[in-house]
């Protein structure tokens, strides 16, 4: 266990940043041919938010949902996978050893690689916020943004602690994402695009629990798009709570988790 330090900020933390800066060196070997993609791709970007300025005006409800529920999608197919690979990555490769013995208590290793995860949501949100913002109509805007508001930062604290909680669990990188990836999909996707299908068929009227569980159908029952939506308030309830379980199970268990496992074989061995 690590001895009491002064208190800072979280090198892992801090770690997360450097690498999230230097991200651009995948794109290529060059400075220079970093610097074209970086800027063709923030060239298309411009283009794409002027056109959709031209589309939605006068800007309207459905184009701002539009934005959003594309937006919680592409955060559930790309944020568990990202943020699965904290663990199991460095347990591939063969950095969870050197990892664990820095001077840093379960609490800090939990949270400084937890809050690194945020920064691929923040940007994905960062990249949506201007196309919101001109899709916003002035006479729904509080109600729109509230919506917004209630489910997307829920899901997106879900998200993460799924991905990390699942890369604690898997030992495998491409497993642990798997898994989570997959987790997610079923639960806000397949499950109640199944049930919505099945509504249909039956002729069923009343709420169904993807209202409650799914985020898409969750918002759009804030927003008024869909009937009960008192009953949708409770998605952003159910994403809390998923998130708070899962921090709770990683940070309580983690020796047993991380710890335990990554060391035990070792111990078998010499034994």
């Amino acid at each position: 266990m690590a001895n009491a330090r002064p208190r800072g900020v979280n090198p892992l933390l801090v770690h997360s940043l450097r690498q999230f800066m230097r991200a651009r060196r995948k794109l290529g070997q060059r400075p220079l041919g970093q610097w074209i993609i970086l800027l063709s791709a923030a060239a298309a970007y411009l283009v794409s938010l002027a056109s959709w300025w031209h589309l939605v005006r006068p800007a309207d409800k459905g184009a701002f949902s539009t934005v959003v529920i594309c937006m919680m999608i592409g955060l559930g197919l790309m944020v568990p996978g990202l943020s699965a690979g904290v663990f199991a990555q460095e347990r591939q490769n063969g950095t969870l050893d050197l990892l664990l013995t820095c001077p840093l208590t379960n609490r800090e290793l939990v949270r400084g690689k937890l809050l690194g995860q945020f920064l691929g949501p923040l940007t994905i949100v960062g990249l949506a916020l201007p196309f919101l913002i001109l899709a916003t109509p002035a006479a729904d805007a509080a109600m729109l943004w509230g919506a917004t508001l209630s489910t997307v930062p829920p899901l997106i604290l879900a998200l993460v602690c799924l991905g990390v909680y699942c890369s604690a669990r898997v030992r495998s990188a491409a497993g642990a994402r798997a898994v989570a990836t997959g987790v997610a999909l079923t639960f806000g996707l397949l499950l109640p695009m199944l049930d919505a299908a099945f509504c249909e068929l039956s002729h069923h009227s009343e709420p169904t629990w993807s209202q409650i569980f799914c985020p898409c159908v969750s918002y759009l029952g804030l927003v008024g798009e869909i009937t009960e939506p008192g009953l949708s308030a409770l998605g952003p309830i159910f994403l809390l709570v998923g998130a708070v379980w899962c921090f709770a199970r990683l940070e309580l268990g983690f020796d047993r988790l991380v710890r335990n496992t990554e060391y035990s074989p070792r111990r078998s061995a010499d034994a």
